[in-house]
């Protein structure tokens, strides 16, 4: 039956069962599929065999949660409602630590045997259809660039950690995690906010490297990954200008 018959079909009064319009903000294209079973299927096969492309955003599912989804969907035909009954809301607390967040995973995670990943489109629609646990919060992660003499892509699962700290007051410091392909300028900007430090105020960082070399970074127009620092460097920022008659006043006791 083809798409125009089906709207004619419904129009008239009828209902089709397990007829699914997978919407157009997906990505994922319609299908004429007969039973919600074939349907998710066809989204999982959309979202699981999809190749990765540098800066796409993939998600995180636990492997647990996708294996009851698919045992489902090989077993007796349900509606819609039933479904989302029996299986409740996407879960990743299999894969979360202890705070719960998407940037705090447990340790050591392995591909298919702890999560399974899932393109944009897939995740979107899972979300519509089941929706996630109150308290969790999707967990994404862009594609990257591996390798100089053998390119390959893959997905940046566990993001690299940098330990934030005022260059005048080394000694109180906050750690943050941040994909290879952010700008520079969000760790900038994320360090104004942590430090009280107005937009206004021209700033440098620098990455130190032992108790008596500092390196100073280059934060116009570059990536994280451009940057010669590893996950769990401490990255210092320092004011070029604190006061001035025209600027507001930020917390000064942070620089004594």
């Amino acid at each position: 039956m083809s798409e125009e018959a089906v709207k004619q079909f419904l129009v008239k009064g009828n209902k089709l069962t397990g007829w699914i319009t997978l919407t157009k903000e997906s990505g994922i294209p319609a299908k004429n599929l007969t039973t919600i079973e074939e349907d998710l299927q066809f989204i999982l096969d959309q979202g699981l065999g999809k190749p990765f492309v540098e800066g796409d955003v993939w998600y995180l599912v636990s492997t647990p949660w996708i294996d009851r989804l698919k045992e489902r969907l090989e077993g007796d035909e349900v509606d819609q409602h039933a479904l989302v009954q029996l299986l409740g809301p996407v879960d990743n607390g299999p894969i979360l630590g202890n705070a719960g967040t998407s940037d705090n995973l447990k340790p050591d995670l392995l591909e298919d045997n702890d999560y399974v990943l899932v393109s944009k489109e897939c995740w979107m629609e899972l979300e519509k259809r089941f929706g996630t646990m109150p308290s969790q919060t999707p967990i994404s992660r862009r594609v990257i660039k591996q390798g100089y003499l053998i390119e390959h892509f893959m997905v940046e699962v566990y993001l690299p950690e940098f330990i934030l700290g005022l260059r005048s007051k080394p000694d109180y410091t906050v750690r943050r995690k941040y994909s290879r392909l952010d700008p520079v300028k969000v760790i900038v900007n994320d360090m104004k906010e942590l430090f009280g430090i107005p937009d206004q105020v021209k700033t440098k960082l620098f990455a130190k490297h032992n108790p008596t070399k500092y390196t100073e970074l280059n934060t116009e127009d570059n990536l994280v990954e451009d940057l010669s620092i590893n996950s769990g460097q401490l990255i210092l920022i320092e004011c070029v200008e604190i006061f001035h008659r025209n600027i507001v006043h930020f917390n000064s006791a942070w620089y004594v």
